[in-house]
């Protein structure tokens, strides 16, 4: 017998499924946060249009700041976004015969990818969460203008039908594959539409700030807290409710939100996927000779993967986040000998990735419920090449849940 019945239950800490349950909770619903686990670590923190209208309705905006400096580095061509002059004049300098059709085709995907968002926005969320967003999502972007082929679309398909040189090319295609971590030939035109315009975003997010945010903002509604590590278990019932096994107690709820992936695994819960793997370097290095930005994106033909750059309590701190399936000690030695000379750098696995199923770009292939009143609320899983504006897609969706009636 059940102790506890709460309207919701959040079990994990991405930022998604925390931002729907303070929305909900504001509506009454009775919330348990079962925290601990599932705040993602994308080293590319850039807002986005959904993202911004949630943090207004937080009273969160305070956590965005001025976007730092990336680079892209692809093969001897390294460009620069959000540094000390536009990102179209590092174009031009580094390709100048095919700067326009390059700048023109970037500028068309941001253009799509703002729309997509106000579309999203205007339905109300995922278009697989229910049969009137699914009805209203293809209506609503024929209706912006927007390509009838967008949503289906290979990425590297439609490059290699654009009036560009091969050069420019294969700049748009490793620029798109190093900011989502998806090889460019699995890249669909909506979800580089979406990426794009995200990273071109002027403000970026303070993970730190975020996290102390949803938990003040979580604990305002009267939320109960409780650590995820007690979850010993958990079953989804006929009746539509879900007990979970917390130590000796038994609670329920209506809904429960699976918002991280449990170390070890819970009984009771579906099987996951997860987003790409985190590393961290190990110890100390010598100046790298080409890290001149706070974030890189690095396009190879070992793989794409991303390296971040800070320091914590005056020590230095390098990440590197790359596919699931590559190791940097093998796969990426060339390049790592080149951007740390000296001794090859060891990194030290944070997190595990695993390559997670198509979902497409707005969850259309996806789903949201893997169970009876189960919610999958990681955009790791859902959105994987979309970060924070994955997150957002989420949090948007999952308040369009209603509250079960008295």
């Amino acid at each position: 017998m059940a102790n506890q019945h709460y309207d919701l239950i959040i079990a994990g800490d991405a930022p998604g499924a925390r931002i729907a349950g303070i929305l909900l909770g504001r509506r009454g619903l009775r919330v348990l946060h079962l925290h601990g686990r599932g705040w993602p670590q994308y080293l590319l923190r850039n807002s986005s249009i959904l993202l911004d209208d949630l943090l207004d309705q937080l009273q969160a905006r305070h956590c965005l700041t001025a976007t730092v400096p990336i680079q892209l580095h692809f093969e001897t061509t390294c460009i620069e976004i959000h540094g000390s002059s536009p990102w179209q004049d590092e174009i031009r300098r580094e390709l100048p015969q095919s700067y326009p059709q390059i700048i023109a085709l970037l500028d068309q995907l941001q253009r799509w990818g703002q729309t997509l968002q106000h579309t999203l926005r205007e339905i109300g969320g995922s278009p697989v969460f229910n049969l009137r967003h699914k009805v209203r999502w293809p209506l609503a972007c024929r209706r912006k203008g927007l390509p009838g082929g967008l949503l289906r679309q290979s990425f590297a398909d439609w490059c290699a039908r654009q009036p560009i040189c091969a050069e420019g090319r294969q700049l748009c295609r490793s620029l798109l594959a190093a900011v989502c971590l998806i090889p460019a030939t699995n890249l669909s035109l909506a979800e580089a539409a979406l990426a794009w315009d995200q990273l071109l975003g002027r403000q970026s997010v303070a993970g730190a700030v975020l996290d102390k945010l949803l938990e003040q903002r979580l604990a305002d509604t009267g939320a109960t807290r409780r650590p995820l590590e007690q979850l010993s278990g958990l079953n989804s019932l006929r009746s539509g409710t879900v007990q979970c096994h917390l130590g000796a107690e038994t609670v329920s709820c209506d809904r429960l939100l699976l918002a991280a992936r449990p170390t070890p695994p819970v009984p009771g819960w579906p099987e996951s996927q997860g987003g790409p793997a985190l590393w961290e370097l190990q110890r100390p290095t010598t100046q790298p000779s080409k890290l001149l930005a706070p974030r890189l994106l690095i396009h190879s033909p070992a793989a794409a993967f991303q390296l971040a750059l800070g320091r914590n309590q005056n020590r230095p701190e390098i990440y590197l986040r790359c596919p699931a399936e590559i190791d940097p000690a093998t796969d990426l030695a060339v390049e790592l000998s080149c951007l740390f000379p000296g001794d090859q750098p060891a990194f030290n696995r944070l997190q595990n990735g695993q390559a997670p199923a198509s979902s497409g770009p707005c969850g259309e292939r996806g789903a949201l419920r893997p169970a009876r009143a189960l919610y999958q609320a990681c955009a790791e899983q859902l959105y994987p090449a979309l970060g924070l504006l994955g997150e957002a897609l989420v949090a948007l969706t999952l308040t369009g849940m209603k509250k079960k009636g008295p």
